[in-house]
């Protein structure tokens, strides 16, 4: 079928638009109604705290965090791979990334967010950027500015977890996190317990 608003070819089952995000269901389209060979699932929770969608089905104009109805809508583009990678790490980080890379499958999906959760995402965004920006700069100027061979060990120790505490303050920016991503389905978590309550069971 195509969304009555803004004609985007979308698959029987959507409720709401992957383009403009409004519902699609309950309203007439002067479009021609086309069928779709796969039957998607629709949005669902799970007793973790995981919702599932199909991978051409919106959210719900809720934001995903407290689930009050929104305006914002934040395109991100989400990738996963088996978890079992990771023991390349072991092998060689190199390893592991080009295997990653090769096997990830990515989706890419409109999120929506209120004014106050988007504005907590970009402050985390900030700070993550800054000190992944600063993790080398900032301790090569201290071991500079300050004489003797301790302030070498702390400039490298510091360097250190500004880079970590950037990766993980960077990663906590994100809304949703994919916990799995095939041909059909897309498994989220992060959401917040006032959206989880809106996605049908």
């Amino acid at each position: 079928m195509n969304c009555p608003h803004c004609l985007e070819l979308l698959p029987d089952t959507t409720t709401y638009c992957t383009r403009c995000g409004k519902p699609v269901t309950g309203v007439k389209s002067s479009q021609p109604r086309r069928t779709s060979s796969v039957a998607l699932p629709m949005a669902m929770t799970s007793s973790d705290g995981k919702f599932s969608i199909g991978r051409s089905q919106a959210l719900p104009p809720n934001c995903v965090k407290c689930g009050v109805r929104s305006s914002t809508w934040l395109t991100k583009k989400f990738s996963w791979h088996p978890p079992a990678l990771y023991v390349l790490l072991f092998l060689g980080p190199l390893l592991y990334l080009i295997i990653a890379l090769i096997v990830r499958k990515n989706v890419s999906l409109s999120v929506p967010l209120c004014a106050q959760h988007d504005e907590a995402r970009r402050r985390k965004s900030w700070i993550g950027g800054i000190l992944l920006v600063a993790c080398l700069p900032l301790p090569i100027a201290l071991a500079n500015v300050i004489p003797g061979d301790m302030i070498t060990g702390v400039s490298i120790l510091l360097g250190a977890a500004m880079f970590l505490v950037g990766l993980i303050v960077l990663n906590l920016a994100a809304p949703l996190k994919a916990t799995m991503i095939d041909d059909y389905w897309v498994e989220f978590s992060g959401a917040g317990p006032g959206f989880m309550a809106l996605l049908p069971r």
